[in-house]
């Protein structure tokens, strides 16, 4: 078995980009029909070759067809506006590429969850037609035509099934108690998370069961809204040859959207995802790993019990979505619909919401936030952090 910590030499490539780590997801930066560099997410997730932002779609003079109301991904209670356009082509680190038609989306909603904003996804239909190398450690991608590239001694094969346009890998789920479990995962670059299992699995298998973690609170949102679960420790994963150890896991309380499917069994996420280099052979039906260089730190979560997006109305400012009782949060008095103006005295609008989340982690550490609650009075929480998992 190999552990995750190892170091391959990087694959022969054509075409390179680099690419920031935001939330856990690869994002690119790309020009529009000749726009400044747009934040494009490679999303495994998403159906379409290019999804734009509908704002920045309309911004560029694009028409926008069959525009209707839906319910879209992960979350539950939004629905977005969505619809079609064609002939646009974008320039991804200096290589050209033209997508005949294109989807776009309201992405309005899920950019108040996100440190840094969504402009659009390259999904499905982009990583159909390529080799496709997303080199977490290197934060490179590189691009290739099917067929054309050769695999490092230490990169490792796994089989890709497709259900509908999400690739699927089988790994083995090892449960405290010594139970295990084989669970179809879909691999997703656009999940911020480790690993998320969905409700039906969750309810199969007694998964709420598991001892310690969390009381069900708000863990994640998509384009369909916020995501409501748990979290719990198991003891590891088996994918392939590899090993996982006592990842943190999200087990789904979603009544709605794609949470609730039952033709696959959870997803993959960017927080495993990015100890990696990956490479997506959607022509060949496999995946390839190789992990990094370093040893693996420990998968950690929250230790506040907070859950929190950018204020949607008032610039600078953090809106509590949702508290975990019994956590530092509830301890110290917040609630949800609190803002959060200030950080160990520093004013909310100098952290990104990615720092704030990283700040949040540690144990033992005191954090001090300036409160305000409506017409009252603002006050100081502090928090004295602690794994809640």
């Amino acid at each position: 078995m190999i552990a995750l910590g190892l170091l391959a030499a990087p694959l022969l490539a054509q075409h390179a980009v680099p690419f920031e780590i935001r939330d856990n997801r690869p994002m690119l930066r790309a020009r529009v029909e000749g726009s400044d560099p747009k934040g494009i997410v490679l999303d495994t997730g998403a159906a379409s070759a290019l999804v734009l932002e509908r704002e920045l779609a309309l911004d560029l003079g694009l028409e926008i067809l069959d525009e209707q109301e839906r319910h879209v991904g992960a979350g539950e209670g939004v629905r977005s506006r969505m619809g079609r356009a064609g002939g646009v082509r974008i320039d991804l680190g200096g290589l050209p590429i033209s997508f005949p038609r294109i989807a776009t989306l309201g992405f309005s909603n899920l950019n108040h969850y996100n440190e840094t904003p969504i402009e659009g996804l390259l999904g499905h239909g982009f990583l159909a037609k390529r080799v496709v190398e997303i080199d977490y450690i290197e934060r490179t991608v590189r691009i290739q035509e099917p067929g054309t590239f050769e695999i490092s001694p230490r990169g490792r094969e796994l089989p890709l099934e497709f259900e509908g346009h999400l690739p699927i890998v089988t790994a083995t789920l090892a449960l405290p108690g010594g139970r295990k479990l084989s669970a179809r995962l879909a691999v997703d670059t656009g999940t911020r998370l480790a690993l998320l299992l969905l409700a039906p699995f969750v309810d199969e298998h007694d998964l709420l069961e598991i001892p310690g973690g969390t009381a069900p609170t708000v863990v994640g949102c998509g384009a369909g809204g916020e995501s409501r679960g748990a979290l719990r420790r198991i003891d590891g994963m088996r994918l392939g040859p590899f090993r996982v150890d006592r990842p943190v896991v999200a087990l789904s309380r979603d009544r709605a959207g794609v949470f609730v499917s039952r033709s696959f069994d959870g997803i993959l996420g960017g927080a495993i995802l990015k100890r990696c280099r990956v490479v997506f052979d959607y022509a060949g039906r496999r995946m390839v790993l190789e992990p990094g260089p370093f040893p693996p730190a420990p998968y950690v979560a929250d230790m506040s019990g907070l859950f929190m997006a950018l204020d949607p109305v008032q610039a600078g400012r953090f809106e509590v979505r949702a508290v975990v009782p019994g956590s530092p949060a509830h301890e110290a008095g917040i609630r949800v619909g609190d803002f959060i103006r200030t950080i160990d005295g520093r004013p909310a609008h100098e952290f990104e919401l990615g720092a704030l989340r990283e700040l949040l982690i540690g144990e033992g550490r005191r954090v001090g936030l300036g409160i305000e609650r409506g017409s009252e009075e603002a006050f100081l929480a502090t928090l004295v952090l602690r794994p809640l998992v």
